[in-house]
């Protein structure tokens, strides 16, 4: 079984992620909105992820639609184990109150 590649797109604030997976998506770009990898950081906690032959595409339809872009990193599959749990964590020690009070 083959590791996928991808690429992630960090950006400044999750307005920003919001509409650039609005601006991919129209532009026929599949994508998904992840929390950021543990070994990547931004202002913001959350990112896009789009496969890795996209890359170019995506960031052609982002500057278009003037979505300002922190970065993008390849990455694989496997380097985003456990993000999910990273954001959980983060949610929880910094107090959200979106986040479910598991101790109740």
């Amino acid at each position: 079984m083959t590791d996928k590649q991808y690429a992630v797109i960090l950006v400044y604030s999750t307005s920003y992620a919001l509409r650039a997976e609005k601006v991919l998506g129209r532009a026929g770009i599949r994508c998904k909105l992840i929390p950021v990898p543990r070994h990547l950081s931004s202002d913001c906690g959350v990112c896009v992820r789009i496969e890795r032959a996209d890359q170019e595409a995506a960031l052609q339809a982002l500057e278009a639609a003037r979505v300002e872009v922190e970065g993008v990193h390849e990455t694989k599959k496997s380097d985003m184990q456990g993000a999910r749990s990273k954001v959980w964590l983060r949610s929880l020690t910094h107090g959200d109150s979106r986040a479910p009070n598991r101790l109740s």
